[in-house]
């Protein structure tokens, strides 16, 4: 957004103030074998629904060619879906819930799913929002899945410090590949994850940096 701005009304200062962590894993998150458990928290907004369904037939080709891993995918927070595939693996709708029980839920999670509709009227969104979400993903010491437009500010940071696996289509069996994929890279991801939100997403940075510039811009504490 801010090189938006400055397309448009020239050069200016200018800093990113938005949520922070005042935790951050010490270090990679042990995963264990035989097993993918997608996880996904918050409200499942309408246009990403398509996204969930590509993911669900993945999750299912997945669960199909290793019939010995646990495959699930878990919501907390979200709903079922209209054209849920019946066959997909099992679906868990967890209710909203405290920062200490979402904590809890990441000792059986192996995937963090970050998506973002792929509809070109939601473009303009995806290019100039950041998610509140992926700020907690990359403190969480377990690998990002990123499923939306390649031109989202989310993926641009993502991709510039290799923080995440990206998928940028609603086939079932490159999102498959992408996850299965991550049994290989994930640790290096997740690595490249936390280096990112202590350099970037510390709450104390943050607010000093808000409070910086509220003195550069000569307003009062």
């Amino acid at each position: 957004m801010g090189r938006t701005y400055e397309a448009r009304y020239g050069s200016a200062p200018w800093t990113i103030v938005t949520d922070g962590l005042d935790q951050i894993a010490d270090s990679v998150r042990p995963t264990a074998s035989k097993r993918l458990h997608v996880y996904f928290a918050g409200a499942l907004n309408v246009p990403y629904e398509p996204c969930f369904l590509a993911l669900q037939k993945a999750l299912k080709n997945i669960q199909a060619s290793r019939p010995d891993w646990s495959v699930r995918l878990i919501l907390r927070g979200g709903r079922n879906l209209k054209g849920e595939d019946p066959g997909a693996p099992h679906v868990e709708v967890r209710p909203y819930a405290d920062q200490a029980s979402v904590i809890r839920d990441l000792e059986e999670i192996d995937v963090l799913y970050l998506p973002l509709s792929l509809d070109v009227k939601y473009a303009d969104f995806a290019r100039l929002s950041l998610s509140t979400k992926l700020v907690t993903y990359l403190g969480s010491g377990l690998p990002v899945f990123y499923h939306g437009p390649a031109e989202s500010a989310a993926w641009r940071l993502l991709r510039e410090h290799d923080a995440a696996w990206g998928c940028h289509s609603l086939s079932p069996d490159e999102i498959a590949h992408g996850l299965v994929s991550l049994e290989e890279s994930g640790r290096a991801i997740v690595e490249n994850a936390l280096a990112l939100a202590r350099r970037d997403f510390r709450i104390a940075d943050i607010r000093l940096r808000f409070h910086q510039t509220l003195q550069h811009c000569g307003v009062a504490e």
